[in-house]
């Protein structure tokens, strides 16, 4: 965060990192309390310089200065600025993770509805199911074909001689 430079001390550089760190869980909240806190430092610190003793004015008088230099202000805006765009990456990060996650466990769930289906019916039994779509009276018999209709008749109605298969022949071919 804040390196130590010559007017900062070793306590200033970790006491206004530990405030940095302390807001960088809610962007606009954060903002908002930053700026405040700011505003309030400020305040005690012209306080501090107006009433304090020798050596807190002199301390305050120091601090004071650095805070309200052209190089600190701009570091905190900068910083600022910062954590609103890693506040922005997080959040659409957080949000794509969601989405990919949900993604996941949507087609896992396919996946094991379909491997559930298969082990259900054996191939027999799918085949009659397909074979018998084309009888749903569904868009006026949309689905019908008669090649499925034949195999039909002839895969799974054993008990049809061959004569009747080939009057059922006849009749189908009619539409």
């Amino acid at each position: 965060m804040f390196s130590k430079k010559k007017n900062l001390s070793n306590k200033q550089v970790s006491e206004l990192n530990d405030i940095i760190l302390a807001f960088q869980t809610n962007y606009e909240k954060e903002t908002t309390t930053l700026m405040r806190m700011f505003d309030l430092v400020c305040i005690v610190l012209q306080d501090i310089i107006k009433f304090g003793n020798l050596t807190q004015r002199s301390k305050a008088n120091g601090i004071y200065d650095v805070m309200t230099s052209i190089e600190f202000v701009f570091i905190l805006y900068f910083m600022i600025k910062m954590l609103g765009i890693t506040d922005d990456l997080y959040q659409r990060d957080n949000l794509t993770i969601e989405h990919h996650h949900r993604f996941d466990i949507f087609i896992a769930r396919i996946d094991l509805l379909q491997i559930e289906m298969n082990s259900c019916f054996n191939d027999e039994v799918v085949e009659l199911l397909v074979l018998n779509f084309p009888l749903d009276p569904c868009d006026n018999y949309k689905a019908f074909r008669v090649e499925d209709i034949y195999k039909l008749m002839n895969d799974f109605y054993l008990d049809f001689t061959d004569q009747e298969k080939n009057i059922r022949e006849d009749s189908i071919g009619a539409f």
